[in-house]
């Protein structure tokens, strides 16, 4: 007899998620409650949501939503695009096959560039970017082990935030957030 799945609150009938019964999944797994995902089903309700929108309407998948890699992976084929509010779920996103283009990163309160700002000049310069994007997730990636940064450019970026992006911090933790980042480099 398969254990009763409970949604909003009340039970539902389910033998088992991908064809596998939910016993056999509970003894797979070791523990419950666990999460199991039917890529089918997934596949099939992207389906028809598409069906139902107009068809110039682009998807996008937040991954703030979930974003366990398999899970990512699989949306990777079936929407248009991923949207990501860090840098941990930027990481996840650019490691699918999903064009990075098609990847937007809006972190908590967008990071601005300050172009040609004195009060920065004696902040040292932890790492140097061509593009805005990739800059965000690297100074997300600061914020989030709490190390002060800023965005610096002698130049003001071009409308597809393109130009030369210096990722700064303050000289007494230049050590640390070199460490840091060095950590990450091959996450990145």
């Amino acid at each position: 007899m398969s254990a009763p799945v409970i949604v909003d609150g009340r039970p539902v009938a389910c033998h088992g998620v991908g064809g596998i019964e939910l016993e056999r999944l509970a003894t797979r797994v070791g523990s419950t409650p666990f999460f199991a995902y039917d890529r089918a089903a997934l596949t099939e309700r992207v389906s028809l949501l598409r069906a139902t929108l107009p068809a110039d309407l682009k998807l996008s998948y937040a991954i703030k939503a979930n974003p366990m890699p398999a899970l990512v992976q699989h949306m990777a084929g079936l929407v248009d695009a991923f949207d990501t509010a860090s840098a941990g779920e930027l990481r996840v996103a650019l490691d699918t096959p999903m064009p990075a283009e098609h990847v937007s990163f809006a972190g908590p309160g967008k990071t601005p560039v300050h172009v040609d700002e004195p009060a920065f000049d004696s902040w040292e310069v932890v790492r140097d970017f061509a593009d805005l994007r990739t800059a965000r997730a690297w100074h997300q990636a600061l914020i989030e082990a709490n190390i002060e940064a800023v965005l610096t450019s002698d130049w003001p970026l071009d409308r597809f935030g393109h130009g030369d992006i210096s990722l700064r911090v303050p000289a007494d933790r230049w050590s640390e957030a070199e460490w840091h980042l060095s950590n990450l480099d091959d996450d990145f």
